[in-house]
């Protein structure tokens, strides 16, 4: 069963390609990312469509493609860029992006009225290495009643690339304590508070392996490992 969920999610992604260009695979699908991002695509978490000619790549290129979805915002999202080519370029971290999302919503009970996904955002004040109206995209996010981010989700599309920085976290502990091209890549939780940060990629989307809970303190933050991804908030 493992191996067909590859081979499926390898189908369905060289069928959404846009005119059909083959799909180079730099990193191979794994079945945990495969499994659920065949579920979200199966149980409507993400709806794939051709892009509209109005569409912001359709305008720039000239070309559409059945790999068009949207935000809960509504906002146009491509599973490819650069369509046309004679190679069909994959967002790679899109797969266990998408696949995070739909296990936190079908297998944990997260709410996907109260969440977002690839959302742009600017920073709100000076940080360590960001500057107050800088602009920033988030990949996932899940809130509380209060509207507080509950949890967060940080997609990588290569494995060693998502074992590195969450070993960094795990042995660290402090934002300020990262390597610095860590620090500003996770710098973000400063502006967010989010109480679970989740960093995913292939591999680690089933199990959750890199699942933290998250303390901020004015320039820093505080990385607890917990063993799994906690309910949805109450």
């Amino acid at each position: 069963m493992d191996d067909d969920w590859t081979y499926d999610a390898r189908a369905l992604v060289q069928d959404l390609a846009p005119g059909g260009a083959p799909v180079a695979m730099r990193e191979p699908f794994h079945q945990d990312e495969s499994r659920w991002f065949l579920s979200a695509v199966d149980r409507g978490i993400v709806r794939f469509e051709t892009c509209p000619w109005d569409c912001f790549r359709a305008r720039k290129w000239g070309v559409v493609g059945p790999d068009h979805f949207r935000t809960p915002t509504g906002a146009p999202r491509h599973l490819f860029s650069k369509p046309g080519a004679p190679q069909a370029w994959l967002n790679r971290e899109y797969v266990p992006h998408i696949a995070a999302y739909a296990r936190a919503i079908l297998d944990y009970g997260y709410r996907g009225e109260t969440s977002s996904f690839s959302l742009y955002r600017k920073f709100r004040g000076d940080l360590i290495a960001k500057s107050a109206g800088q602009s920033y995209e988030t990949d996932a996010e899940f809130y509380d009643r209060t509207g507080g981010i509950y949890l967060q989700i940080e997609a990588k599309g290569d494995a060693r690339q998502t074992g590195r920085l969450a070993r960094e976290v795990a042995a660290a502990q402090e934002l300020q304590e990262l390597p610095s091209g860590s620090t500003k890549e996770l710098e973000y939780v400063l502006d967010l508070a989010p109480a679970f940060l989740w960093i995913v990629g292939p591999g680690a989307v089933d199990p959750a392996r890199h699942v933290f809970g998250v303390q901020v303190n004015g320039l820093n933050a505080r990385f607890t490992p917990v063993e799994n991804l906690p309910g949805p908030p109450m």
